[in-house]
């Protein structure tokens, strides 16, 4: 069943020192080339090994928030295909899974944005039936099925976001990127406030 957490929550922005210097430890991570695994054609990850070798102040920032042990892996996305443009997911068809991504635009990010949606549909189609590991299972439906309810427009700014409300990219620039610190287990009220935000409205 599609149930959201915090369901009246989007979005909230995170003050990060040293944002640029963070942004182009990323940007150059990225840019070496990818070794991250392939989850769907426009997203990949990347793992928790690979930026701890090589971007000291992100790890720097995740130890100042205590939240090295719960970082996992980043997620990685590309401007989505003409077929994903149809469709509004969540992140994990079970919301005690990863139900919060802080996101980091990367590269031709300006002007590109996510938006969120509501539906009265309660059963998504569940990507279990293509092979997903069955904890992290993303599910999607049509967005004509679906209303727009709320907007996020990337700027130089990171951002937590609900990720178990539908919701979709949208981007303008062929070579948008866009990051996605996930992490397992997720981030607890506490842990939050550490980031500045002091509640999930």
């Amino acid at each position: 069943m599609y149930k959201p957490v915090h369901p009246n929550w989007f979005y909230s922005y995170v003050d990060i020192p040293n944002l640029e210097v963070i942004r182009q430890e990323l940007i150059d991570l990225v840019n070496a080339g990818e070794s991250g695994v392939r989850t769907n054609p426009t997203a990949y990850n990347i793992s928790k090994e690979d930026v701890i070798e090589n971007c000291q102040e992100v790890v720097k920032y995740l130890k100042e928030m205590q939240l090295l042990d719960k970082f996992d892996r980043l997620l990685i996305t590309k401007k989505t295909t003409a077929e994903a443009d149809g469709m509004v997911h969540v992140d994990t068809y079970d919301p005690k899974y990863l139900t919060q991504s802080l996101n980091i635009g990367l590269i031709d990010y300006e002007g590109s944005y996510t938006s969120w949606h509501s539906t009265d549909i309660k059963v998504l189609h569940d990507t279990a039936q293509f092979g997903m590991v069955p904890d992290r299972n993303f599910a999607f439906i049509e967005v004509e099925k679906t209303k727009e309810i709320c907007r996020l427009y990337y700027d130089k700014r990171a951002a937590l976001v609900n990720t178990t409300i539908l919701h979709k990219g949208n981007a303008q620039q062929p070579n948008r990127i866009i990051c996605g610190f996930r992490f397992v287990p997720d981030l607890s009220d506490e842990d939050i406030k550490r980031m500045g935000i002091v509640k999930l409205v």
